[in-house]
Protein backbone atom coordinates (compact mmCIF):
# COMPACT_ATOMS: atom_id res chain seq x y z
CA UNK A 1 0.00 0.00 0.00
CA UNK A 2 1.33 3.71 -0.52
CA UNK A 3 1.56 5.59 3.04
CA UNK A 4 -1.30 8.58 3.46
CA UNK A 5 -0.69 11.62 5.57
CA UNK A 6 -3.74 10.72 7.96
CA UNK A 7 -2.15 7.50 8.42
CA UNK A 8 -0.62 6.40 11.83
CA UNK A 9 3.00 6.12 11.56
CA UNK A 10 4.18 2.88 13.97
CA UNK A 11 8.06 2.46 14.28
CA UNK A 12 9.56 -0.76 14.48
CA UNK A 13 12.86 -1.46 15.63
CA UNK A 14 16.03 1.77 16.09
CA UNK A 15 15.49 4.19 13.69
CA UNK A 16 19.57 5.07 14.01
CA UNK A 17 20.30 1.49 12.77
CA UNK A 18 20.47 0.34 9.12
CA UNK A 19 17.56 -1.73 9.64
CA UNK A 20 13.50 -0.76 10.40
CA UNK A 21 9.91 -0.66 9.32
CA UNK A 22 7.63 2.49 9.33
CA UNK A 23 4.32 0.37 9.21
CA UNK A 24 0.94 2.74 8.74
CA UNK A 25 -1.85 2.46 10.52
CA UNK A 26 -5.73 3.46 9.48
CA UNK A 27 -7.09 2.73 12.48
CA UNK A 28 -5.99 -0.44 13.46
CA UNK A 29 -5.43 -2.12 10.10
CA UNK A 30 -1.81 -1.65 8.79
CA UNK A 31 -2.12 -0.02 5.11
CA UNK A 32 1.60 0.30 4.08
CA UNK A 33 5.31 -0.80 5.29
CA UNK A 34 8.33 0.79 4.32
CA UNK A 35 11.62 -0.51 6.08
CA UNK A 36 15.36 -0.63 4.78
CA UNK A 37 17.24 -3.88 5.20
CA UNK A 38 13.96 -5.51 6.60
CA UNK A 39 12.55 -8.16 4.03
CA UNK A 40 11.45 -10.57 6.56
CA UNK A 41 9.25 -8.17 8.31
CA UNK A 42 7.99 -6.79 5.44
CA UNK A 43 6.63 -9.91 4.10
CA UNK A 44 4.75 -9.75 7.30
CA UNK A 45 3.41 -6.72 6.95
CA UNK A 46 2.73 -7.78 3.55
CA UNK A 47 0.42 -10.20 4.97
CA UNK A 48 -1.23 -8.10 7.45
CA UNK A 49 -1.98 -5.60 4.89
CA UNK A 50 -3.49 -8.33 2.77
CA UNK A 51 -5.65 -10.32 5.72
CA UNK A 52 -6.38 -6.71 7.22
CA UNK A 53 -5.86 -8.20 10.65
CA UNK A 54 -6.54 -5.96 13.20
CA UNK A 55 -3.07 -5.51 15.22
CA UNK A 56 -2.05 -4.11 18.92
CA UNK A 57 0.03 -0.52 17.77
CA UNK A 58 2.19 -1.20 21.26
CA UNK A 59 2.59 -5.00 20.17
CA UNK A 60 3.66 -3.86 16.36
CA UNK A 61 6.48 -1.38 17.56
CA UNK A 62 8.26 -3.81 20.20
CA UNK A 63 10.80 -5.41 18.39
CA UNK A 64 11.08 -7.86 21.03
CA UNK A 65 7.36 -9.17 19.80
CA UNK A 66 7.82 -11.87 17.20
CA UNK A 67 6.07 -10.52 14.13
CA UNK A 68 4.23 -13.76 13.91
CA UNK A 69 3.02 -13.31 16.84
CA UNK A 70 1.25 -10.03 16.36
Amino acid sequence: GMPDPAHRVVPRGDLESDSFVLFYLEGDKVRSAVGPNSAKDLRFARRLIESQRRVDPEMLANSSVAMSKI
